[in-house]
């Protein structure tokens, strides 16, 4: 196993790994972390299960979880139905979510919270998994990454590339925080986008991207 940093961040502890990307879980003190769906940095606390299984889960006993939408949803499910033991799981989840799926809407978060009635932060992932922004407790958009020259890893003209609108928020958050954020509405997809264009086209309005 590679070696890897442990450090304090705005999200809480954030780690550095040489390799892979951090999880970077938005609470300072947590126990065992089950990551599904995906591969992030090897840590002691923190195991990877890109194509789990029930015995697998169980076995490393989590108390917390992060991972693909998808991967918790069918998570949750077996757990609903009695087919999968997570005792130990009290922490919030963590869903890391990409560019292209967008944010998780109002009704899979509701169905997140009663499939596992635990709290749930999102994050924004790149496709290597880079974070590029995440959740906080006001639940008002996302804090972006940024480089060393204050620019954000993720830019407006990429999320629209990617049919999200949104718009960016600087100043104050209501966590506390001064920071530069994003806020934007539900990813609706480059056909949704097209075929609301489309008629707004033929009735006389203008479609307008927020800026």
């Amino acid at each position: 196993m590679s070696s890897s940093i442990v450090r304090n961040g705005f999200l809480g502890r954030m780690r550095e790994s040489p390799a892979l990307p951090a999880l970077e879980y938005p609470l300072p003190t947590v126990g065992r972390v089950a990551v599904v769906g995906t591969r992030l940095g090897a840590e002691t606390d923190v195991r990877s299960f890109p194509h789990w299984s029930t015995p697998e889960l169980e076995n490393w006993k989590p108390q917390a979880l992060a991972g693909r939408r998808s991967e918790l949803f069918a998570m949750g499910s077996l757990r609903r139905q009695g087919y999968l033991a997570l005792p130990e799981l009290r922490f919030p989840l963590v869903v890391l979510s990409s560019l292209p799926e967008g944010p998780i809407s109002a009704a899979q978060h509701e169905r997140l919270w009663w499939l596992f009635e635990l709290p749930v932060y999102e994050q924004i992932r790149g496709a290597d998994d880079t974070l590029l922004g995440w959740e906080c407790d006001a639940r008002n958009g996302w804090h972006l990454v940024c480089d060393e020259n204050g620019s954000p890893k993720v830019t407006l003209d990429e999320l629209r590339e990617e049919g999200w609108l949104g718009a960016h928020a600087r100043g104050l958050c209501g966590c506390g925080k001064t920071c530069l954020r994003l806020v934007v509405e539900p990813a609706v997809g480059r056909r949704a986008v097209a075929a609301v264009a489309t008629r707004s086209a033929h009735s006389g309005t203008i479609l307008k991207y927020a800026s």
